[in-house]
């Protein structure tokens, strides 16, 4: 009679991971499923449309590229909601679950990040359409035409700036790896720093601003050092440094 045999390198083999498709879902849903993100989302979503509101009934010819005060000023808040996305790990103590589930934790923070860059993109276009109905059915009651002028440059700065702005949020989540830091790091740059440098640094703040390395893209002009060098110091570098402090970082 013989021994079953058994196959150890089949055995050993570890087991399929979670498919990345999955993982951004997960993400996705846990960073709209928090209290924090769902009063950010709804207080910049709320003041977005009073403010666009209020200025379409004052304005004599609103067109659809007017929706475009709503998305920036939505725009503000998703640094905040994707840095929510970064630290919530860490903030929650979820971080042993997750990356016992996937203990390649790389993986979890690309799915960190592109569902961060879903929920901007969606939360911006959800926006847009919602505005660009209200602002149509104005035009209409007025007995207006309903015009598209300067709405391709709306698009293109509104998307631009809201991807930029996620990925300033997810960088510096990843890097400092904690709530109340990350935030109020974000608050800082954008309502000092950035404020405060052309009136520092004259000619030189465009190395250090953050709009720089979006900026190029919405003005259409070629990306020069300047560029180079506000990609790296605000979006790239604390990245990667989050990346690495992560994938190193005791879990407890």
């Amino acid at each position: 009679m013989t021994e079953p045999t058994v196959n150890i390198a089949s055995e050993s083999r570890p087991a399929p991971g979670i498919p990345f498709f999955t993982q951004v879902l997960v993400e996705l849903r846990k960073s709209i499923n928090t209290h924090v993100a769902k009063a950010v989302l709804g207080s910049f979503l709320g003041l977005g449309l009073l403010v666009n509101l209020f200025v379409l009934l004052n304005t004599p010819e609103p067109t659809l590229s007017s929706a475009g005060l709503v998305a920036a000023v939505a725009a503000l808040g998703l640094p905040i909601v994707s840095a929510l996305v970064m630290t919530s790990e860490w903030s929650q103590r979820t971080a042993m679950t997750t990356f016992w589930l996937e203990p390649k934790r790389h993986r979890v923070l690309l799915a960190k990040v592109v569902s961060a860059l879903v929920l901007g993109v969606g939360l911006i276009s959800a926006l847009l359409t919602i505005m660009f109905i209200v602002i149509a059915v104005l035009l209409l009651a007025r007995g207006m035409p309903v015009t598209t002028d300067g709405l391709g440059d709306l698009l293109l700065s509104v998307y631009v700036g809201g991807v930029f702005g996620v990925l300033f949020g997810v960088a510096w989540g990843a890097a400092l790896m904690s709530t109340p830091l990350t935030l109020l790091w974000v608050l800082v740059v954008s309502l000092v720093i950035d404020l405060v440098l052309p009136f520092v640094a004259g000619d030189l703040a465009q190395w250090f601003s953050t709009s720089t390395a979006s900026n190029w893209i919405i003005d259409r002009t070629a990306p020069g050092l300047p560029v180079l060098s506000s990609f790296l110091i605000w979006y790239v570098v604390p990245l990667a440094v989050g990346f690495f402090l992560q994938g190193r970082r005791e879990v407890r």
